[in-house]
């Protein structure tokens, strides 16, 4: 019998990631115990039995514990990562960093590029924590980042838009606002945004084969449209594993690391632990433990937990509708809560 998520109704399918691996229950209550399963194998069985997996592959301190792929879906076939490009999209800001090719999240996007005077004060740390202010709706059917791409000229598209709040002053799920970091960095480092991550990131990391979609407006799509092999998507996993190295060469700085992965919008704060977005990651702190994810629509993952050595990649058919999608991004992540409660106390 296959596995079946419990119905789950959202009315945006971002809000379903808030409470990080669902480890928490109501904002303020106490975090319940955290049951370990008796072994790795239930894991597996809740992958085998999901409906619309394409590929699962569970890595421990360098090591391949499982790895399958489902139906007609290959090793060699690239997949959609949907929003964990945003993930990728914010590692190659913190490498422009590192490189001093862009100056610190502090910089204000319109030291790289052309802004109205109304976004001025808009930084780059703001774009990578979704605190912009700009006037966004991404919840289900057609949103904001449907008519941002339909447009031809997203880049434009997010200029013109207005101010819902006053920037820095709260989140709100935006590709639009990680598109624009796409902008920053072609601006900054005078190359697109794909031959950047070739050179920094895709090549050291052994990526030879990649898609990725260029908009109307010339550049990149930064939210969204990369597509990677699911073994590629691990190497990227184990990067952030083993904080910055890759195979001894560091790609990118530990600073930079703890600075995408720290919560900087809490969700839940309670007994030992915390949960929410840091800079284009999903993140937890666990009683000192810290796990974070790259995210995308209908269950694309990258978990990792570099205590443990944790990285699980995931993906799923994504041509599904929200509630399908939300319930397939919720199972990715209860199987990544149980694969690193059982590495936890299996260590």
């Amino acid at each position: 019998m296959k596995y079946k998520t419990q119905n789950t109704r959202q009315v945006k399918v971002s809000l379903l990631l808030a409470i990080v691996f669902g480890f928490f229950q109501g904002c303020g209550q106490e975090r319940p115990e955290l049951v370990a399963p008796s072994s790795l194998d239930e894991v597996y069985a809740v992958a085998d039995g999901s409906d619309n997996i394409r590929s699962f592959i569970l890595m421990r301190q360098g090591k391949i514990l499982k790895e399958k792929y489902y139906d007609s879906y290959k090793r060699d076939s690239l997949d959609h990562l949907r929003s964990a490009t945003k993930s990728i999209m914010a590692n190659l800001i913190g490498i422009a960093i590192d490189k001093k090719l862009i100056g610190s999240v502090e910089d204000l996007i319109g030291d790289y590029m052309d802004v109205p005077d109304d976004k001025k004060d808009v930084r780059i740390k703001h774009l990578l924590g979704m605190t912009s202010g700009f006037k966004w709706d991404e919840g289900p059917g057609y949103n904001d980042n449907n008519r941002m791409v339909k447009s031809g000229n997203p880049y434009q598209f997010m200029m013109d838009l207005p101010f819902q709040t006053e920037t820095g002053s709260k989140w709100n799920y935006s590709t639009g606002d990680i598109h624009l970091l796409s902008v920053v960095l072609t601006e900054a480092s005078g190359m697109s945004t794909q031959d950047f991550a070739k050179e920094h990131l895709f090549e050291p990391l052994g990526i030879t084969n990649w898609e990725w979609q260029k908009f109307g407006d010339g550049y990149y799509s930064g939210g969204s449209r990369l597509q990677l092999k699911p073994r590629d998507m691990l190497k990227f996993g184990k990067l952030m594993a083993d904080r910055g190295v890759y195979k001894g060469q560091r790609i990118h700085s530990v600073e930079i690391q703890n600075l995408l992965t720290d919560v900087h919008t809490v969700f839940e704060d309670t007994t030992g632990a915390k949960a929410g977005y840091g800079y284009g990651w999903w993140t937890a702190s666990i009683d000192g433990d810290r796990i974070f994810m790259a995210s995308g629509y209908g269950g694309q993952s990258i978990i990792v937990a570099p205590k443990v050595g944790m990285v699980l990649v995931t993906t799923f058919n994504w041509r599904i509708g929200s509630d399908l999608a939300g319930e397939q991004q919720q199972l990715a992540q209860n199987m990544g809560k149980m694969a690193w409660l059982w590495m936890r106390e299996n260590e």
